[in-house]
């Protein structure tokens, strides 16, 4: 891992041992509030809201929301117990905001789409995730439809690659991404200028992205 994040071993097993000693506990997240669609609403319910309630009863005490949308702190309406800094998002795709917290964040940490709900245990998605040896873990849900969207093949708890859109019949699973990850902070090593979903892409082929399978409420606005 060392090798990996171009990092002396000492400050790599340190950042081992806090993971381990913090195997179910995320207390930090990222959001990507990069339009309008985040403070959509779904059944009179605010889709930011929704998702940074949701962040709060799994214990999340703090999150950073990456955003170019006018206004934010005003339009929001959540008043929950979390914490929130809005970091300024040049709008340069996901994978440049997140590279906006690399020294921000030293722990593992989950993101989210903001204009996405997904119904996630997180303390079990954390769990789930110490387990494997990789720097992301994407939740994924089952889907009866998959042709709209990007569909995981999944091979064991690992993620191959992705069939977007896939013909009916076609399709490796009906698996697709939900939006919500469990991240350790090397993977800020492998962003680059990248957008995520060419991150996403490049770890699955060098099978280094784990797939959390889980079957609660998800929407999108």
């Amino acid at each position: 891992r060392a090798d990996r994040r171009d990092a002396n071993r000492s400050e790599t097993v340190s950042m081992m041992l806090r993971e381990h000693l913090g195997t179910r506990k995320v207390s930090e997240a990222a959001v990507f509030c990069g339009d309008e669609r985040c403070l959509s609403r779904h059944e009179d319910r605010q889709m930011l809201s929704m998702t940074l309630r949701n962040l709060e009863e799994n214990g999340v005490e703090k999150a950073y929301l990456l955003s170019s949308v006018d206004s934010l702190d005003k339009r929001l309406d959540y008043e929950g117990e979390v914490r929130l800094e809005i970091v300024e998002d040049r709008g340069d795709g996901t994978g440049s905001a997140l590279e906006l917290l690399q020294d921000r964040i030293d722990k593992v940490f989950a993101a989210v789409n903001g204009h996405v709900y997904a119904g996630v245990d997180l303390r079990e998605m954390r769990r789930f995730h110490s387990e494997q040896e990789g720097p992301v873990t994407m939740a994924l849900r089952p889907t009866n439809d998959p042709s709209s969207y990007g569909v995981a093949d999944l091979k064991g708890n690992r993620i191959q690659g992705f069939v977007h859109q896939p013909e009916p019949g076609k399709e490796p699973s009906h698996l697709i991404n939900a939006g919500f990850y469990v991240m350790s902070p090397e993977v800020f090593g492998d962003i680059g200028s990248s957008d995520l979903d060419a991150v996403f892409e490049r770890l699955a082929s060098e099978n280094r992205l784990s797939g959390y399978v889980y079957g609660g409420d998800w929407f999108e606005a």
